[in-house]
Protein backbone atom coordinates (compact mmCIF):
# COMPACT_ATOMS: atom_id res chain seq x y z
CA UNK A 1 0.00 0.00 0.00
CA UNK A 2 0.85 3.66 -0.94
CA UNK A 3 2.13 6.05 2.31
CA UNK A 4 0.88 9.23 2.65
CA UNK A 5 4.60 11.21 1.93
CA UNK A 6 5.50 13.16 5.19
CA UNK A 7 8.40 15.06 5.72
CA UNK A 8 11.14 14.21 8.62
CA UNK A 9 11.76 10.43 9.73
CA UNK A 10 10.24 7.27 9.10
CA UNK A 11 8.77 7.37 13.12
CA UNK A 12 7.03 10.92 12.28
CA UNK A 13 4.47 8.50 10.15
CA UNK A 14 3.46 6.55 13.49
CA UNK A 15 2.48 9.51 15.21
CA UNK A 16 0.58 9.83 12.38
CA UNK A 17 -1.32 6.78 12.27
CA UNK A 18 -1.49 7.22 16.45
CA UNK A 19 -3.32 10.79 15.96
CA UNK A 20 -5.56 9.29 13.54
CA UNK A 21 -4.54 10.91 10.33
CA UNK A 22 -5.60 9.52 7.39
CA UNK A 23 -3.20 8.43 4.64
CA UNK A 24 -4.43 9.14 1.48
CA UNK A 25 -5.11 5.88 -0.89
CA UNK A 26 -2.98 5.32 -3.98
CA UNK A 27 -4.42 6.55 -7.02
CA UNK A 28 -2.81 6.28 -10.07
CA UNK A 29 -4.01 6.67 -13.29
CA UNK A 30 -1.09 5.26 -15.59
CA UNK A 31 -1.19 2.12 -13.20
CA UNK A 32 -5.18 1.47 -14.00
CA UNK A 33 -4.65 2.40 -17.39
CA UNK A 34 -1.59 -0.73 -16.94
CA UNK A 35 -3.63 -2.66 -15.36
CA UNK A 36 -6.42 -2.74 -18.00
CA UNK A 37 -4.42 -3.53 -20.63
CA UNK A 38 -3.16 -6.70 -19.37
CA UNK A 39 -4.67 -10.17 -20.45
CA UNK A 40 -7.78 -10.90 -18.54
CA UNK A 41 -7.18 -12.56 -14.86
CA UNK A 42 -9.87 -14.80 -15.53
CA UNK A 43 -9.58 -16.26 -19.12
CA UNK A 44 -6.51 -14.98 -20.72
CA UNK A 45 -7.88 -13.03 -23.26
CA UNK A 46 -6.34 -9.56 -24.70
CA UNK A 47 -8.11 -9.25 -27.98
CA UNK A 48 -11.43 -7.85 -26.04
CA UNK A 49 -12.14 -4.57 -23.63
CA UNK A 50 -10.81 -5.16 -20.65
CA UNK A 51 -11.69 -2.98 -17.04
CA UNK A 52 -9.06 -2.69 -14.05
CA UNK A 53 -11.66 -4.27 -11.23
CA UNK A 54 -11.13 -2.74 -8.18
CA UNK A 55 -11.15 -5.91 -5.47
CA UNK A 56 -13.94 -4.52 -2.52
CA UNK A 57 -13.82 -8.17 -0.93
CA UNK A 58 -13.40 -8.04 2.61
CA UNK A 59 -13.12 -4.44 2.88
CA UNK A 60 -14.39 -2.71 6.00
CA UNK A 61 -15.31 0.80 4.68
CA UNK A 62 -18.41 0.47 2.42
CA UNK A 63 -19.09 2.94 0.04
CA UNK A 64 -15.66 3.88 -0.65
CA UNK A 65 -13.57 2.71 -3.77
CA UNK A 66 -10.22 0.99 -2.95
CA UNK A 67 -7.10 2.20 -3.77
CA UNK A 68 -5.83 1.49 -6.75
CA UNK A 69 -3.24 -0.76 -5.70
CA UNK A 70 -5.86 -3.22 -5.31
CA UNK A 71 -6.85 -3.60 -8.75
CA UNK A 72 -7.22 -6.76 -11.18
CA UNK A 73 -7.66 -6.62 -14.91
CA UNK A 74 -11.13 -8.34 -15.87
CA UNK A 75 -12.83 -8.38 -19.46
CA UNK A 76 -15.69 -5.89 -19.36
CA UNK A 77 -18.24 -8.76 -20.23
CA UNK A 78 -17.17 -10.77 -16.69
CA UNK A 79 -16.94 -7.10 -14.34
CA UNK A 80 -20.21 -5.86 -15.66
CA UNK A 81 -21.68 -6.65 -18.55
CA UNK A 82 -25.26 -8.12 -18.48
CA UNK A 83 -23.79 -11.60 -18.80
CA UNK A 84 -25.33 -13.78 -15.81
CA UNK A 85 -22.17 -14.91 -14.60
CA UNK A 86 -20.56 -11.37 -14.19
CA UNK A 87 -18.43 -9.97 -11.06
CA UNK A 88 -21.35 -7.16 -10.58
CA UNK A 89 -24.52 -9.45 -10.84
CA UNK A 90 -23.32 -13.01 -8.95
CA UNK A 91 -21.08 -10.82 -6.38
CA UNK A 92 -17.64 -10.39 -5.64
CA UNK A 93 -17.12 -13.27 -3.46
CA UNK A 94 -19.26 -16.22 -5.22
CA UNK A 95 -17.64 -14.80 -8.16
CA UNK A 96 -13.51 -15.18 -7.03
CA UNK A 97 -14.84 -18.95 -5.66
CA UNK A 98 -15.88 -19.99 -8.84
CA UNK A 99 -13.03 -19.35 -10.89
CA UNK A 100 -10.54 -20.09 -8.15
CA UNK A 101 -8.92 -17.17 -7.77
CA UNK A 102 -7.47 -15.12 -4.92
CA UNK A 103 -7.84 -11.46 -6.06
CA UNK A 104 -5.83 -10.13 -3.26
CA UNK A 105 -2.81 -12.10 -3.46
CA UNK A 106 -3.42 -11.09 -7.56
CA UNK A 107 -3.36 -7.15 -6.73
CA UNK A 108 -0.45 -7.18 -4.72
CA UNK A 109 1.68 -9.20 -7.16
CA UNK A 110 0.67 -6.83 -9.97
CA UNK A 111 1.18 -3.71 -7.84
CA UNK A 112 4.55 -5.29 -6.87
CA UNK A 113 6.02 -6.21 -10.32
CA UNK A 114 4.42 -2.26 -10.93
CA UNK A 115 6.39 -1.02 -8.06
CA UNK A 116 10.00 -2.76 -9.02
CA UNK A 117 9.46 -2.14 -12.86
CA UNK A 118 10.41 1.65 -12.12
CA UNK A 119 11.49 2.95 -14.31
CA UNK A 120 8.88 2.10 -16.55
CA UNK A 121 9.76 -0.94 -18.81
CA UNK A 122 8.23 -2.10 -21.63
CA UNK A 123 4.87 -3.78 -21.72
CA UNK A 124 6.08 -7.03 -23.17
CA UNK A 125 8.37 -7.16 -20.00
CA UNK A 126 5.40 -6.33 -17.45
CA UNK A 127 2.61 -8.67 -19.45
CA UNK A 128 5.10 -11.57 -19.34
CA UNK A 129 6.00 -11.05 -15.46
CA UNK A 130 1.77 -10.98 -15.28
CA UNK A 131 1.19 -13.96 -16.87
CA UNK A 132 4.23 -15.99 -14.26
CA UNK A 133 2.42 -14.36 -11.83
CA UNK A 134 -0.96 -15.23 -12.97
CA UNK A 135 0.90 -19.08 -13.77
CA UNK A 136 1.83 -19.35 -10.11
CA UNK A 137 -1.11 -18.61 -8.57
CA UNK A 138 -3.00 -20.79 -10.18
CA UNK A 139 -0.11 -23.77 -9.58
CA UNK A 140 -0.42 -23.33 -6.00
CA UNK A 141 -4.13 -23.48 -5.80
CA UNK A 142 -3.97 -26.69 -7.90
CA UNK A 143 -1.47 -28.18 -5.59
CA UNK A 144 -4.11 -26.98 -1.99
Amino acid sequence: MALRIVSGPALQKDAYAKRGVREKPFRSQSYMAWVASLPCCVTGCTAAKRDAHHVRLGLLQMGKRPPDDKTVPLLHTLHIDQYTGALHKVGEARFWTIHGIDPHRLADGLFEIWETALPMPTKTDLATKFIALRSAISASRRVS
